[in-house]
């Protein structure tokens, strides 16, 4: 895998529209069972929501995507939460949006604007970052190349970690 964006940290948003309460949280995932413990840990702490969306891509080519409504009218929740993902051309997130009902309905289109804002205020705060692959390499060299050897590996881009 090349470089890629995801997100740094978990993050979290909540906002009610029309008594409606919405808990949104986006975690980095690396496996399809990270990202299902994720979601039944998230159905875990709000049991008493009457809905726990999601949906979560995964991979270097973003082959693996899920989403799901739980309840909510079909592609009124999963499928706006998973298109903010790929909006933002993010792979290895899982994002699960937590709702409260409070009364109103808000249609179909309603709820989809619900759930693309929840999906990409809590993306946001995991903190949206370009991930760039390394790999460790330890070099032993004679005293006198150092000077060489760091300056090629500082003109390619080359991260030099420790000297020892």
């Amino acid at each position: 895998m090349g470089n890629y964006k995801s997100i740094h940290r978990i993050g979290k948003d909540e906002i009610n529209i029309k008594k409606s309460n919405f808990i949104s949280l986006a975690a980095p995932v690396k496996t399809e069972e990270e990202a299902n413990e994720f979601i039944e840990e998230n159905r875990r702490t709000y049991k008493d929501a009457n809905h726990n969306c999601y949906a979560y891509v995964l991979g270097e080519e973003k082959l693996i995507q899920k989403a799901g409504d739980d309840g909510e009218p079909s592609q009124s929740a999963g499928l706006p939460i998973l298109e903010v993902i790929k909006r933002e051309d993010l792979t290895d997130v899982c994002v699960v949006v937590n709702r409260y009902f409070g009364g109103i309905k808000l249609g179909k289109g309603g709820l989809s604007r619900a759930y693309a804002h929840g999906a990409k205020a809590c993306l946001d705060d995991g903190l949206i970052v370009d991930k760039v692959l390394c790999l460790d390499v330890k070099l032993t060299i004679a005293y006198q190349f150092l000077g060489m050897v760091e300056n090629y590996l500082l003109n390619e881009k080359y991260y030099i970690k420790d000297k020892v």
